[in-house]
């Protein structure tokens, strides 16, 4: 039953990255809220970062107060960790070893945050967004583009748009120092 629900959710993450037009998915094959935190992990996550070079790592704010997900809060902590880390050649020496070189994004943008520092306006991509999302049919009912709505038009009235997505954006190294050091990105 659990292998049904877990290709279930695969499915329903190709389709909405088909809308989206997401080329490439990785697969660490956890089930949806049974991520644990691990070094493991976290090392999985520094090999993906160095072998793919991105020049953001967009992850969950583990930090939000309520939040009720564990794999949310151990999946944007590991992200986290894993962009700081990626940088230096001690950590996971096994991916350099293998031929992958120290890599680290140029920032670390949190989504689900408290303490945004940018605002996107999003009113020409939101029905799309909403579509992707809708696509995961076993996590929401169809309360979930009036959610959508209401969350975009809250930030969007930040900036003074339609619909707007909130991001805290930091440099990697900034997640080391005292964050008061880091106000610009």
């Amino acid at each position: 039953r659990q292998m049904c629900i877990r290709d279930s959710r695969r499915r329903e993450q190709e389709r909405a990255a088909d809308i989206l037009g997401v080329k490439e998915l990785v697969w660490l094959g956890y089930r949806d809220a049974y991520l644990p935190y691990s070094f493991e992990i976290r090392d999985q996550l520094i090999r993906i970062l160095r072998k793919y070079k991105p020049g953001l790592v967009l992850i969950p704010d583990p930090w939000v107060s309520y939040e009720a997900h564990p794999d949310h809060r151990h999946g944007g902590l590991m992200g986290a960790e894993a962009a700081f880390y990626a940088s230096l050649p001690n950590v996971n020496r096994e991916s350099i070893e293998e031929g992958l070189t120290p890599s680290s994004p140029s920032y670390v943008v949190f989504y689900f945050t408290e303490k945004p520092n940018l605002y996107v306006d999003v009113t020409d991509v939101f029905e799309c967004k909403v579509e992707a999302v809708k696509k995961h049919e076993s996590q929401f009912g169809e309360e979930i583009e009036e959610i959508l709505k209401k969350i975009g038009e809250r930030y969007g009235a930040e900036i003074r748009v339609k619909y707007a997505e909130a991001f805290k954006v930091i440099r990697p190294y900034c997640l080391h120092i005292f964050e008061v050091f880091c106000q610009d990105f």
